[in-house]
């Protein structure tokens, strides 16, 4: 039997936890591995290679300014609050991603202020969307924003 994600509309940090244990579930029924600290474990393969034309936030993906899609790489660089419908219909999208080159990882917000259990909470998160648009067949590039 197929795990679906559920989807909610996130409205505080429960909403939150509860997609990152979807995500967690869906992932580990791909037969995706984890390391000790609960992050996927990615092959290289998922990632993308070439180097595209265009980068465009998700939300202006169908701009007149993207010439190829096949060539252009979505990206998350906005508000949270336009990622998080990203995060909650991930899989009801997925052909929408097939059309592009690939995905960078979500950027929801992690800064050197906040607990640091939730920087680390956020950026698993991150790693979780990412690892369900790379075993969908998404390519994927990481995003490598830190807190501390």
């Amino acid at each position: 039997m197929a795990y679906a994600i559920e989807v909610i509309m996130v409205k505080n940090m429960m909403d939150l936890c509860r997609i990152a244990d979807d995500f967690v579930q869906y992932l580990q029924g791909k037969g995706v591995k984890f390391d000790e600290m609960g992050f996927p474990i990615f092959e290289r393969e998922m990632f993308l290679e070439e180097i595209p034309e265009q980068m465009v936030p998700y939300d202006f993906r169908k701009n007149r300014i993207v010439r190829n899609p096949k060539k252009t790489l979505l990206v998350f660089y906005c508000p949270d609050a336009r990622i998080y419908p990203r995060l909650e219909n991930v899989l009801d999208e997925i052909s929408e991603y097939r059309k592009y080159t690939g995905a960078a990882a979500t950027d929801v917000t992690v800064t050197s202020d906040m607990d640091q259990e939730w920087q680390d909470f956020i950026m698993l998160l991150n790693q979780l969307f990412m690892a369900v648009l790379a075993v969908n067949g998404i390519k994927i590039v990481a995003n490598l924003r830190t807190g501390n």
